[in-house]
């Protein structure tokens, strides 16, 4: 059992923002980053139509989606 901190040969090929930053070079640096900033812009935007609808149902509370993306 290795005690190194370092991530192994095998784990590292099995992420895909190493993956794509080692085979792409720059463009796949960019492509990581817009990748994960549409991720997360789609998990906040998912998250405030659950606050949303739930502030709805149980208080009436009805301020708008755009709201709760920025109170998120």
């Amino acid at each position: 059992m290795r005690l190194s901190s370092a991530p192994s040969g095998e784990a590292k090929a099995q992420d895909p923002g190493f993956v794509f930053v080692h085979l792409m070079g720059l463009l796949g640096v960019v492509f990581v980053v817009i990748t994960q900033i549409r991720i997360n812009v789609m998990n906040l935007y998912g998250g405030s139509i659950t606050l949303s609808s739930g502030f709805d149902v149980v208080a009436g509370f009805r301020p708008g989606r755009p709201w709760w993306m920025f109170g998120v």
